[in-house]
């Protein structure tokens, strides 16, 4: 090192590291400014602690010692910025001449440290319009598009699609396998990990007698899938299937110690049905099989927890496996309890309706086309798509209403004729081809219908009944209808209007989609106003606390298990099991009023009725929850 480095560093002028760095920076030396590019070292004064800087164009420029250490980086003369300032001509006569090896001499100099732009305008830099042999606007551009052409055919570059990514000189030969691995290894957002986690399944051949790079992506999707279970647990089970597919076809064992699917299900993450819904069927299966193989309750806990919020393909890979396995008990429970609820998923009762499984019959009943015009009703107040499906069952079986009515008691069938008769969910003929589907199956229900027609005539409809509600969930249900009336329905006198525009109403499907969701609107709104004017409002205040009643909390003992809980018994409108909230309606309260404490009663559960005990009554007094 220079002698007067070493002083500087003895007197703390300069740190070692710089002082380093200036030992290179001897005259005639170049070096790498962020900014101003290349620069030869012309001269240096200790004396003042400056060093002399000759950028391209003769530019030169001054710099304080300590400055230039850490704002210049030395480069060797072979490098391309340095020949270009010493002889620019020939510079450009290589990039003319021999394009390909010219750009990766560029990159390789630049440590692949340049994006797609930052390549371009060096380019354009080093070759202006006017040194090419044929000079005119756009030279450039047109060399540039063809030579960009030949980059991402040659092997030896990565040309990435973003102009903001890097472009790479391999360091190895190009080798599909590798090309792969290194694709995998270089992805760090869940999507890329995704995408090339299938390019690695797709090019799977490639991996033929090359064990130890298997063994090294099968390793590297395993530290995946580990690293993301918390933050994305949906992409956690993508890459878990997609490495046990890879095991699958190469009929290779897990590796020892590896995260497996039934493991990572041991303790489901929040709302699985909806982290299966993206992948492909035989996924869902796969993943599905894995939780199954937790063998004993657990397994069918995490099929029913999926049928309750899956969609149409979760639905069915989840009761294929029911049935496979025989379990029908905890899915006719299942069932049962949800119809009784009516809080069935609408894909799950799409499926059960359609599909009528042996062994599950019996649940076709009257009651249960009534919880299933509920649901319709709900999810289309909320403007929901997800019970379109059930909604077309419904509407479309011919043979449903005859297998539901065949051996339902008179009182059971008169309701769900009632239903069908009051509910704003059916079209006009839609209606009128339910009801003579259920006349045609019991042709005593045609009395109803000519007495309710009487009564319409002479406008004497009978008085609704009339619901107990909590204020929370009146004031829920007014805010629902003026979303109705104040948005949803003016947004579909506009659509209607759009599409009346377009011309030719009688091939315009665009139209008569929204004159019949028109119908589907006012249909809700004339059903929420009967709502409205037939209940009253209650904060449940001072309710009879000797027997269970409305506004009141029920502390119960099961007599099997021997814990205890306790539910809330509200309003028409409320229900939230996560907070022990249920409607006075519902099957569960239902068997409780009445019945006073140290009184053991039947009660319906997931599993079937339990006997539980009544230990104590007392007032409901947490509206907040509400």
């Amino acid at each position: 090192m220079h002698s007067e480095l070493l002083t500087a560093i003895d007197e703390g002028k300069l740190t070692k590291q710089q002082a380093e760095i200036l030992d290179q920076l001897a005259p005639g030396a170049f070096a790498l400014h962020k900014s101003w590019g290349c620069a030869r070292v012309a001269g240096t004064d200790f004396l003042i602690g400056q060093i002399e800087l000759e950028f391209l164009g003769g530019r030169k420029q001054s710099m304080q010692m300590a400055f230039a250490a850490t704002s210049l980086t030395p480069i060797t003369e072979s490098h391309v910025e340095a020949q270009r300032l010493s002889d620019h001509a020939s510079v450009q006569k290589a990039a003319l001449d021999s394009p390909v090896e010219f750009v990766h001499r560029v990159v390789s100099d630049f440590q692949s440290r340049l994006t797609v732009d930052a390549l371009s305008d060096y380019l354009a830099a080093v070759l202006p319009d006017n040194a090419f042999s044929k000079p005119a606007p756009g030279a450039f551009k047109r060399w540039w598009t063809s030579l960009r052409g030949k980059l991402k055919n040659d092997s030896r570059f990565i040309v990435p699609p973003k102009k903001t990514e890097f472009v790479v000189v391999r360091e190895r030969p190009t080798s599909p396998h590798l090309d792969m691995v290194d694709a995998f290894e270089k992805a760090r957002q869940p999507k890329e990990q995704a995408a090339a986690a299938e390019a690695l399944l797709k090019g799977l051949e490639t991996f033929e007698g090359q064990p130890d790079q298997l063994q090294r992506i099968l390793g590297l999707l395993a530290k995946a899938a580990d690293d993301h279970q918390r933050r994305n647990p949906a992409h956690s089970i993508h890459l878990l299937c997609v490495r046990d597919e890879i095991l699958e076809r190469r009929k290779t064992a897990l590796p020892e110690g590896a995260l497996t699917l039934t493991a990572f299900l041991s303790h489901p993450p929040a709302h699985l049905a909806g982290l299966l819904a993206p992948l492909p069927p035989a996924r869902i299966r796969h993943a599905l099989e894995s939780g199954v193989a937790l063998g004993g309750t657990a397994g069918d806990r995490l099929l029913l927890d999926v049928l309750q919020e899956g969609d149409s393909k979760v639905v069915i890979e989840a009761t294929r496996l029911l049935l496979e396995q025989g379990h029908l008990e905890p899915l006719r429970e299942h069932l049962r309890r949800s119809i009784s609820e009516r809080n069935t998923n609408p894909e799950l009762l799409a499926w059960f309706l359609s599909k009528r499984p042996e062994g599950l019959a019996a649940l076709v009943t009257p009651e249960t086309l009534e919880a299933a015009i509920t649901v319709v009703e709900r999810e289309t107040i909320k403007d929901s798509k997800r019970a379109t499906k059930l909604h077309k069952v419904l509407s479309d079986d011919k043979t449903l209403m005859a297998v539901a009515l065949a051996s339902a008691d008179g009182e059971a069938t008169r309701d769900l004729v009632r239903k069908i008769m009051r509910t704003a969910i059916f079209e006009e003929m839609d209606k009128r081809a339910l009801l003579a589907r259920a006349i045609k199956a019991r042709p005593e229900l045609q009395e109803l219908l000519e007495v309710s027609e009487d009564k319409s005539a002479t406008s004497t409809a009978p008085a609704a009944k009339m619901l107990t509600v909590s204020w929370a969930s009146l004031e829920r249900r007014k805010k629902d209808y003026d979303d109705l009336v104040n948005t949803r329905i003016p947004a579909n006198s506009r659509d209607i209007q759009v599409a009346r525009e377009q011309g030719d109403l009688r091939e315009n499907a665009g139209f008569k989609f929204a004159k019949e969701q028109q119908g589907v609107l006012l249909r809700q709104k004339a059903e929420i106003e009967q709502q409205l004017a037939n209940c009253r409002g209650t904060n449940f205040e001072n309710p009879e606390t000797s027997r269970v009643g409305l506004g009141t909390t029920v502390h119960l003992r099961d007599q099997a298990a021997g814990t205890e809980e306790h539910l809330h018994i509200l309003g028409a409108w409320d229900g939230d099991s996560a907070k022990q909230v249920v409607s006075y309606l519902a099957a569960a309260a239902t068997a409780l009023i009445g019945h006073q404490a140290g009184e053991t009663v039947r009660m319906p559960s997931e599993h079937g009725e339990r006997e539980m005990t009544i230990v104590s009554i007392e007032p409901f007094k947490s509206l907040e929850i509400l």
